[in-house]
């Protein structure tokens, strides 16, 4: 997995943004007591993002360490890629989290997960609550456009053209678009069937953890009433609606807010 760490300026540590493995990062001299952020990015995209890495760079500023990685099969990071496997970006995450504890000695204060990757966020805050230790389990969730997701109302018709649906169903597989990075960008019937399956009621069983959730309200890709769809189903919750905001915030446009 591909990571890119900043430091908190005031930590007197060094940012890093260049392309390392999990199982490389090296010593970067920075203050363990200064708690991370882990930012994870959506479907199709990666951790340099525009959004992300400002994000990423304006929470340093507010005492924070951050670190950001690409999911296996995506940016830097090796692997195929994949329209679900949410799996397997679960396991990524709990990597990259166990990074930040065992290797960097630096505690969690919060996971941010953008659109696709609200998923393996919200799972791993249900997950933990099964963990007794308070020092165990991460504070803080926030949820950045993320689908609010009911199970079998995935309809794949309504995003691919007639022919692709008829390919996808004789073949088992479709090519979304060019290439990326050298990796085919490909849709297959599993991926619609772990589509389908998703259910996002599993939030209800969040206690512990505090939960934002962020949302634009011209959002053109997740319709804003997902947002309040979470706070009806978090206990402890807040909703901040981006008034203005597309699904990637517009850039740079909103960062400010973001950021506070």
């Amino acid at each position: 997995l591909a990571c890119s760490l900043y430091c908190c300026p005031s930590s007197g540590g060094s940012t890093n943004d260049t392309k390392k493995n999990v199982d490389g990062i090296p010593d970067f001299h920075m203050d363990s007591s200064i708690p991370i952020i882990i930012i994870c990015h959506g479907y199709m995209s990666w951790r340099n993002q525009m959004l992300l890495a400002h994000l990423a760079g304006g929470l340093t500023q507010q005492r924070y360490h951050t670190l950001r990685f690409d999911f296996a099969g995506n940016g830097h990071s090796t692997g195929t890629f994949c329209v679900a496997n949410f799996e397997r970006e679960f396991q990524n995450l709990q990597a990259i989290i166990s990074l930040v504890r065992d290797q960097l000695q630096c505690k969690v204060a919060c996971v941010v997960g953008h659109s696709k990757a609200a998923v393996t966020m919200f799972r791993t805050a249900v997950e933990q609550e099964t963990r007794t230790s308070k020092t165990a389990r991460i504070p803080c969730f926030v949820n950045m456009s993320g689908r609010f997701y009911v199970p079998d109302q995935y309809d794949v018709s309504k995003r691919l053209s007639p022919e692709k649906v008829e390919e996808l169903n004789h073949n088992g597989k479709i090519v979304l678009g060019q290439p990326q990075g050298g990796r085919e960008l490909t849709m297959t019937l599993k991926d619609v069937e772990e589509r389908k399956s998703l259910d996002s009621s599993m939030v209800r069983n969040i206690e512990h953890a505090t939960v934002l959730t962020v949302h634009g309200s011209c959002d053109e890709m997740v319709d804003v009433e997902n947002g309040h769809e979470f706070g009806k189903a978090i206990g402890k919750h807040e909703l901040l609606i981006v008034e203005g905001a597309n699904h990637n915030y517009n850039g740079l446009r909103h960062m400010q807010v973001l950021v506070n």
